[in-house]
């Protein structure tokens, strides 16, 4: 569920599979913000062309052309939290939850190996572990998302984040998933984690089992 106006796609939480199912509203909006931006990228994934011009040899650039037509644009505006004036950790737990295949927690090497197959041998979730024990939690994959809101901003700034992410911002944050830049990403990721206080935003979002349905 999401719009598009002038080339952009806009992504919000305002309505989704989560009303009436959550109770607690900026939960609810975090998680149907995950879930519609989840219905964006899988519309967003080019046709294969293989199996187009299997299926339809005499009449292969016509049908191309109408699955590259109906694709949503590249650009997005990705909005995971309610209220842009003020981080509402709770709506980020929601949306890291959502997007985490409702899990708690993951193992950094399966994280590693996904990032692996969309992003070469070189990419790694290794410095989003943060207490370093093979496991990526809620409040460690948070401090990510907040990541590429921060990179969504003209200016960006540790204390920046509003809730809105946009395709550039989460562009920027690519070379961060680099082997490479291990040592820089760590220390990011980890002043995010302690200026938002994300610790005991996930205590806090684990309490209430509602949120986890």
């Amino acid at each position: 569920m999401y719009s598009v106006s002038n080339n952009v796609a806009y992504i919000d939480g305002q309505n989704g599979i989560y009303d009436g199912v959550i109770k607690n509203s900026s939960v609810k909006y975090g998680r149907n913000a995950a879930d519609n931006h989840v219905e964006y990228l899988n519309d967003a994934k080019r046709p294969n062309l293989k199996e187009v011009h299997k299926s339809s040899k005499g009449d292969f650039q016509k049908k191309s052309d109408e699955w590259l037509d109906n694709l949503p644009p590249l650009k997005f505006e990705y909005r995971y939290m309610p209220n842009s004036r003020k981080v509402d950790t709770q709506a980020l737990m929601g949306a890291a939850y959502e997007e985490m295949g409702k899990n708690t927690e993951i193992k950094t090497e399966e994280l590693s190996a996904k990032l692996q197959e969309a992003f070469g041998d070189n990419a790694s979730a290794k410095a989003v572990d943060l207490n370093k024990d093979g496991n990526i939690d809620l409040g460690e994959y948070s401090a990510s998302v907040l990541l590429a809101d921060i990179m969504s901003k003209k200016s960006p700034i540790l204390n920046g984040a509003n809730g809105v992410i946009t395709d550039e911002g989460q562009n920027k944050t690519l070379p961060y998933a680099s082997k490479r830049n291990y040592g820089v990403a760590y220390k990011t990721y980890n002043a995010i984690y302690q200026q938002y206080d994300l610790k005991s935003a996930q205590e806090e979002f684990l309490k209430d089992k509602n949120n986890l349905v």
